[in-house]
């Protein structure tokens, strides 16, 4: 699509139909919208890099709508016949840049990257908050696309009973899926103030 529009650029051709061209654009404009908006809200839900990747394509057809009904406009009103390559090669170069970014987020998928430190911050502050935590240590998440996993040390008073330390770990645990839902979460409960060797001393 870039090479033949840019050749189009210097050999422009005069565009036909463009009162229906319009009404059907703005139709499947409409319908594509829709349908973003609810893969939107699955993507946000449950992280999928498929339904993201198929969201883009329909993202990429909207924008593609836009450049054609913008050039079918100016074409008909001004007589500008070389809009609609330069609409055509305006989504090209969109489409190349959008495919770089799905690649990206497949490739930190598919090494199961870390959560970024705003995240493990999150994680911290969620575990924190819950009565009974005095203490989060050795904070290990990653991402495996549409699941995310994390594991942490929770401390808490060394003299409690076990079933109160289960209910403060699970609270924890809890805690840290709310942040994300599709998490699988553990959490290894320590006595508050033990002289162990931590792996976040041992991983910077």
């Amino acid at each position: 699509m870039g090479i033949e529009s840019a050749g189009r650029l210097f050999h422009p051709q005069p565009l036909s139909q463009q009162h229906l061209g319009i009404w059907v654009i703005i139709g499947s404009t409409i319908c594509a919208s829709v349908l973003v908006a609810l893969q939107t809200y699955v993507v946000r839900k449950t992280g999928s890099t498929a339904i993201a990747a198929d969201r883009a394509h329909y993202v990429t057809d909207i924008a593609v709508n836009v450049a054609v009904l913008a050039a079918l406009v100016l074409d008909g009103l001004f007589g500008w016949t070389r809009s609609d390559a330069a609409g055509a090669l305006g989504i090209s170069c969109y489409m190349l840049w959008n495919a770089r970014g799905m690649v990206l987020s497949a490739l930190i998928q598919l090494l199961d990257q870390e959560l970024d430190m705003r995240d493990r911050r999150r994680i911290r502050a969620a575990a924190l908050g819950c009565e009974g935590v005095r203490g989060v240590h050795d904070i290990r998440t990653r991402n495996g696309g549409d699941r995310v996993f994390v594991e942490l040390h929770v401390e808490v008073d060394g003299q409690l009973t076990v079933d109160v330390g289960h209910e403060i770990g699970d609270a924890a645990e809890a805690a840290v899926r709310k942040l994300f839902p599709a998490a699988e979460v553990s959490a290894h409960l320590e006595p508050a103030g033990i002289d162990d060797e931590r792996l976040d001393n041992l991983v910077k």
